[in-house]
């Protein structure tokens, strides 16, 4: 199945992948050694839970999240 990945990480960029069927975000993150507890999962601009299985030709946005004081 065909999804496109956008990252945004500070070093935002876009990829189109070619996973296997019942592939995650978990599996992305995995891939681009991102973290569960810090990542937000987005399918076409909604959140998703992360061990949601993709379907073909979805738009998943990684999204970092950052905290401090």
């Amino acid at each position: 199945m065909e999804i496109t990945v956008i990252k945004k990480t500070g070093r935002d960029f876009s990829q189109t992948l070619d996973l296997p069927p019942h592939s995650t975000p978990m599996d992305l993150m995995e891939k681009f050694g991102m973290f569960v507890d810090i990542t937000i999962c987005l399918r076409n601009s909604k959140i998703i839970p992360c061990d949601q299985e993709l379907a073909d030709g979805d738009q998943i946005t990684l999204l970092n999240v950052a905290s401090g004081g």
